[in-house]
């Protein structure tokens, strides 16, 4: 599971418990699971293939390394199991006693149950119903697991008795699958200290994002944003090229902010493009001036053929790729990208946060329709209760496909172009229907 998908699933029980209670603190919190490869254990028969001398000492490893490309697919089982048990669990009441120990060292936000503004609501649909049953009971909290991190969210009580069962059945199904505590022969597979270290509370950073229940958004560290600003400050307008490895690290940053700030997305697009042309370039210059490079390339090219496994060739061969010192221009729409995007990530006015209502799917507030052919442009919402009509002036229309039959000078107006405007004449009259009539229970509509 992507990290963006697990992002999603946690959105979303933020969401249906906001539905159920409007009026209580919601709190997120994970437990993390120490060392998770290094629970799982190899079979006798392969150890020594993962054997290490150390001067005159033979070490022969008995879990799963880390690194290796079959240690997260082993895993993968565990983590399933971990969730659906403890999902199962929270119906023991007696594991809050029998775990008492580890739940009373959990650090508490002081101010849960106090909040002095009212919280965001967030409004039922037919995909989002709340977390109560056919009987209008709770449902058991879900567990979500993104590799060794298990993050779950529950409505604060006075007697916190629903989040500590919850804590306590995700403790119970790591010990049931990884063995109890026993530290005498062998370290907890519950990282206890982790557990201990992240409050219990309305705010918090999960997987790197901060989770604010009490606004209903997920947003990127300020610090994250700055240190990612750092590093584009050098690809100035007057800078002539870039290293693969430069801007792939940059990229990196880039779609991680991008998953609370959607428009980024759309910002990437001749990033994306100047990295696969300068991997390209990159494997070319190396073919023809390092001949360990093809070596790697051709034993790689015969185990595919093969259908066997040649994980070192690749490997290699793909770290020479992305490590090689070659420099690339900085072509025109480049630069305007990386300039826009400096500009916008320095920017106090746009907001690098998003909704947890727009990070899960749930029906919309309103839907419209339009259309645009290459004399005039129309468009209308029943729900919204508007209608429109736009002829194209003849300035646009002298550059369609009405008068200009090719595109040889560049100066050709696509349809496309002209879809696109009548969906943004949509845009601004949803957003003024919305502006003008606003739905105290639908914070952040969607159309």
């Amino acid at each position: 599971m992507s990290l963006r998908k697990h992002i999603c699933h946690v959105a979303r029980t933020h969401l249906e418990l906001r539905i159920t209670y409007p009026l209580l603190d919601i709190i997120t919190h994970a437990n993390d699971v120490k060392s998770c490869f290094k629970q799982m254990k190899l079979h006798p028969d392969i150890m020594a293939a993962f054997s290490i001398i150390v001067a005159d000492f033979l070490y022969l490893q008995s879990a799963l390394p880390f690194g290796t490309d079959f240690s997260p697919q082993n895993w993968e089982p565990v983590r399933r199991l971990v969730e659906v048990l403890a999902e199962k669990l929270f119906e023991d009441k007696s594991l809050r006693d029998k775990h008492r120990k580890y739940l009373d060292r959990l650090q508490w936000e002081p101010s849960l149950g106090k909040a002095n503004t009212p919280f965001v609501p967030a409004k039922a649909c037919t995909q989002r119903k709340g977390v109560l049953d056919t009987n209008g009971n709770p449902v058991p909290t879900p567990q979500r697991l993104f590799v060794d991190d298990s993050v779950y969210a529950e409505v604060y009580h006075d007697d916190r008795i629903r989040i500590e069962q919850t804590i306590a059945a995700g403790i119970e199904a790591i010990f049931i699958l990884l063995g109890h505590s026993n530290l005498d022969k062998r370290q907890d597979p519950v990282s206890f200290d982790k557990m201990e270290a992240m409050l219990v509370s309305h705010l918090n950073k999960i997987l790197g994002k901060l989770i604010h229940t009490r606004r209903m958004d997920v947003g990127i560290p300020q610090q994250y944003v700055d240190k990612t600003i750092q590093l584009l400050r050098p690809f100035h307008d007057q800078r002539k090229s870039f290293t693969v490895k430069e801007m792939e690290t940059i990229t990196g940053m880039l779609v991680f902010i991008a998953s609370t700030a959607p428009w980024l997305n759309f910002l990437l697009s001749q990033v994306y493009t100047s990295i696969t042309v300068a991997i390209g370039d990159n494997t070319r210059y190396l073919s023809r001036t390092n001949k360990q490079f093809r070596l790697f390339l051709k034993e790689a090219k015969e185990a595919r053929e093969a259908t066997a496994s040649s994980t070192y060739a690749q490997s290699e061969s793909a770290k020479q790729v992305h490590a090689c010192p070659r420099k690339h221009y900085i072509n025109r729409t480049l630069k305007e990208e990386l300039s826009l995007i400096r500009k916008a990530l320095s920017s106090k006015h746009l907001n690098l946060r998003t909704p947890i209502a727009h990070l899960v799917r749930r029906d919309p507030s309103a839907e419209a329709w339009s259309d645009s052919c290459l004399y005039a442009a129309g468009g209308y919402s029943a729900t919204m209760k508007f209608w429109w009509y736009i002829e194209w002036p003849k300035e646009v229309r002298d550059y369609t496909l009405i008068y200009v039959r090719n595109n040889k000078d560049g100066q050709l107006i696509s349809i496309n172009v002209l879809e696109y405007a009548a969906l943004l004449i949509n845009y601004a009259a949803a957003y003024h229907f919305f502006h003008n009539n606003p739905d105290k229970s639908d914070s952040f509509p969607m159309v």
